[in-house]
């Protein structure tokens, strides 16, 4: 969370190059820094992007409620980078953890119909992604394309 990552001292607000959490990010994938280690998928070049610009901007606890929109819930705009950014990294690879594979469409919609994955995700016990909950509109978006209809749209 927030204050730990803060605490940590792996951040120097104002200034991503001093940051070791954007270092690792950085680094070259063969380096001992390099995260996430293998098996698990590096960030995007726009994920990195943004925590390079959380950082340089101050990296201040603001929420990104504004940018959640529970009327839009398509797969690929929605549901898609929703798990990748909460749940791929852990749940792809030769080895997902719990036997879970979150890579693809066809994947997730067995995930939600085999798995309960609504249920893993919206769960205050035993939260998936393990670091907590994703915000309650990220949930919700997930929850409107499961009870539309699972749509590859």
């Amino acid at each position: 969370n927030y204050s730990n990552i803060m605490a940590s001292g792996i951040v120097k607000a104002g200034n991503p190059s001093e940051s070791k959490l954007y270092k690792v990010l950085i680094a070259s994938p063969n380096s001992e820094e390099f995260m996430p280690p293998s098996p698990y998928l590096p960030l995007t070049s726009d994920q990195i992007g943004l925590i390079y610009w959380w950082i340089s901007q101050g990296a201040l606890d603001n929420p990104c409620s504004s940018l959640c929109d529970t009327n839009n819930f398509t797969f690929s705009v929605t549901v898609m980078p929703t798990i990748q950014n909460n749940c791929a990294g852990c749940h792809s690879g030769s080895n997902p953890s719990a036997g879970l594979m979150l890579d693809n469409y066809t994947n997730i919609v067995n995930a939600v119909n085999n798995k309960n994955l609504y249920g893993l995700i919206n769960s205050t016990t035993n939260p998936m992604p393990p670091y907590g909950l994703m915000s309650a509109c990220k949930i919700r978006q997930i929850k409107k394309w499961i009870d539309a209809g699972k749509q590859n749209n």
